[in-house]
């Protein structure tokens, strides 16, 4: 994954960034460019969030199930089509959203000029 340096606008990327000390989650991510260190925020989901997501999408699956059963339309690609477009679209949205790079206040004399 590549995130932009706010301070200078350099793409950092996993095999550029800076790591002065990858214990330290304020020294484990920098700019080579300017030698500006970020905090990054976890990547990791918590259970909550997964399970909210689940949650969302078989409720999504029941109400369009209930609403194909209702109106009486017996055609199941129709609703795969729907419900995998809904999953699709859940997908994209949580892959796009930005990450804000927080300065983490350490600056490396390491970097390249």
């Amino acid at each position: 994954m590549a995130n932009k340096c706010p301070n200078c606008e350099f793409k950092i990327t996993a095999r550029n960034q800076l790591c002065d000390n990858y214990r330290d989650p304020a020294k484990a991510y920098g700019c080579p460019q300017c030698g500006t260190f970020y905090l990054l925020p976890a990547t990791n989901r918590s259970w909550r969030r997964r399970f909210m997501i689940f949650f969302v999408l078989v409720s999504f699956n029941v109400a369009l199930s209930a609403i194909f059963s209702f109106v009486s339309v017996s055609s199941m690609w129709l609703e795969a089509g729907l419900v995998a477009l809904f999953v699709v679209a859940v997908l994209v949205f949580l892959r796009l959203r930005t990450v804000v790079l927080v300065d983490s206040g350490y600056r490396s004399d390491q970097h390249h000029e």
